[in-house]
């Protein structure tokens, strides 16, 4: 079942090899009109290649800092200590995995601006804060480096509020889940 966003342009140069167009629809599948924004004038950024076998890392995945102390991490909210001052924040947003995209890491200018910063915070803050995906399991820092940071893929975009840091990784300035 494809956990993603299907397209319908049966007419697109690459219909017949994009997974977007062939996969097997779940009950409540979405749809999107790729035509605009998935063609030759972009390197068709949004195609999926049939040919990779389906794999959890197909579907977006969410990251986050939560506090160590909720249960299952299901509670919004995590307490750090930042320039001395206790914070009640809601949960970190790290940034979002989402196949054939490179990780889309979320700016947070309080607590860090560039990947060695957010380690630094981590690693000072390990004790009382975790790691977690949206799907409420707790991954270490390579496994987020792997999974997120480093990811191989596309940018899914530019938005003018996006930042690129001192070791060139990018961060977006908006919102986004």
């Amino acid at each position: 079942m494809a956990d993603i966003s299907m397209c319908q342009h049966k007419d697109c140069p690459k219909a017949k090899e994009c997974y977007r167009l062939n996969a097997k629809a779940s009950q409540y599948q979405s749809y999107m009109d790729f035509k605009s924004v998935c063609n030759k004038d972009n390197d068709y950024q949004h195609f999926y290649d049939k040919q990779i076998p389906e794999r959890k890392d197909w579907m977006g995945t969410n990251y986050y800092f939560v506090d160590k102390e909720f249960e299952k991490f299901k509670n919004n909210y995590v307490s750090v200590l930042q320039k001395n001052i206790e914070i009640e924040t809601p949960r970190l947003h790290i940034g979002k995995a989402s196949c054939g995209w490179k990780g889309l890491l979320k700016r947070n200018d309080y607590f860090y601006t560039t990947v060695s910063e957010m380690k630094e915070f981590y690693e000072k803050h390990k004790d009382t804060i975790a790691i977690m995906n949206e799907y409420y399991e707790e991954v270490t820092w390579d496994t987020l480096k792997q999974e997120l940071i480093d990811r191989e893929g596309k940018y899914i975009g530019d938005d003018i509020r996006d930042t690129i840091d001192k070791d060139g990784y990018r961060w977006a300035g908006f919102n986004f889940g």
